[in-house]
């Protein structure tokens, strides 16, 4: 454009215009790779942004007030410095930017973990290890349907024996479970709520309590555990 207007009022003959055609269309398919590539770019960022965001308004009111996105608990740039209460009352005002509840089960994987992480994080999901555990009561974990194993609940606690891979999913009971390795092992114990995945991970010494806030939805979390076994995962009663 800046060459057009300096060339205005010069008169160009025959080849001078195939060869700055040429020059142009040459110029043209390069910027067009370039405009492809970061189109790829800004598309797998804004559908992790957007499932992030999904997490966020599952969370909703349950969510820490005072949790803000940053690079200590998402890898979603563009959400850094956002707040759950001020984004909740910006979409009551303006509209959701986010997957829906029914969009983000149809969502990419990437969009799904990021929605598992940001979740963990602004609920506040932790293994806490425990000394004394609360006494188990409630409705017992589940091994997640679909799912070929032998494991059984008994009363309120179910057992998962050890493996060279990992357990069955098992679907996690509100308010939460206690988790207990055997005595002098280490496992891997990782979660998993809307990804088909399992983004979120932890290591279990002993005996941990897994505390899950009621939320805006109803799909549980799913937890699998790695090592020796046996494992037993209890679920706790609402006191």
């Amino acid at each position: 454009m800046v060459l057009a207007s300096l060339a205005s009022g010069i008169r160009v003959r025959g080849a001078a215009i195939l060869t700055a055609l040429a020059i142009g269309g040459l110029a043209a398919i390069a910027n067009l790779r370039v405009l492809h590539d970061e189109y790829e770019k800004r598309a797998d960022l804004a559908t992790r942004e957007r499932g992030a965001l999904a997490g966020l308004e599952v969370g909703g009111a349950s969510a820490d007030p005072g949790f803000i996105a940053g690079p200590q608990n998402t890898d979603v740039t563009p959400l850094y410095s956002v707040s759950v209460g001020l984004y909740l009352s910006a979409i009551h005002a303006f509209g959701s930017p986010a997957y829906s509840g029914s969009e983000l089960l149809e969502a990419p994987e990437d969009a799904r973990v990021a929605a598992d992480q940001i979740l963990a994080e602004a609920e506040q999901l932790r293994l806490t290890p425990v000394d004394d555990p609360p006494p188990a009561g409630g409705p017992p974990p589940v091994v997640a349907d679909g799912t070929a194993t032998s494991a059984a609940p008994l009363g309120s606690c179910l057992t998962v024996t050890g493996a060279s891979d990992a357990s069955p999913p098992v679907e996690l009971p509100r308010p939460g479970v206690t988790v207990t390795g055997p005595v002098g092992s280490v496992e891997i114990v990782e979660l998993r709520r809307f990804a088909s995945s399992f983004p979120i991970r932890y290591e279990l010494r002993g005996t941990a309590v897994l505390l899950i806030r009621t939320d805006r939805s109803q799909r549980p979390w799913l937890l699998r555990v790695s090592g020796p076994g046996p494992t037993r995962i209890c679920g706790i009663g609402a006191g």
